[in-house]
């Protein structure tokens, strides 16, 4: 615990990679959101590709995304935080102009959800969609 401040200080990417060293990280465990996986596998059924987009880092994305053998390819933290902005140009590009849909439930998912054609909201933030319901921005929206 001492040397997480530290690891703070050098930015969110390496605090990410450093806390992944430290632990044995099982996928197993993490509290997976029943209504996106359905719906997830809904779509993958249907031929959609589906995508693993996340700020954590590298490995940890590609544990989970093996772990649930839903996607065709993970987007994730390696040398830059993909968070915010720098997701959504991750996203953009890996589309190559063909549009996306795009599942979030953080605020810092906003850029995100705005510029996908087909936006889609984990029902809990209420801020999320106040904001995107006032910039007029049609969205899905997923229960718990």
């Amino acid at each position: 615990l001492f040397f997480i401040m530290f690891w703070c200080l050098r930015g969110p990417r390496y605090l990410k990679r450093q806390v992944f060293n430290q632990v044995d990280f099982n996928p197993a465990i993490l509290p997976y959101r029943r209504s996106v996986l359905e719906y997830l596998k809904s779509q993958k059924k249907t031929g959609r590709p589906i995508v693993l987009a996340t700020a954590a880092d590298h490995r940890v994305a590609k544990k989970v995304a093996s772990h649930l053998g839903l996607f065709e390819a993970v987007l994730a933290t390696d040398e830059l935080n993909l968070k915010g902005n720098n997701k959504l140009e991750a996203i953009v590009k890996h589309s190559q102009g063909k549009g996306f849909e795009y599942i979030g439930d953080s605020f810092s998912d906003y850029p995100i959800l705005m510029s996908a054609p087909r936006a889609t909201v984990v029902e809990g933030n209420k801020k999320l969609k106040t904001k995107l319901n006032k910039q007029g921005k049609k969205i899905q929206i997923l229960p718990l």
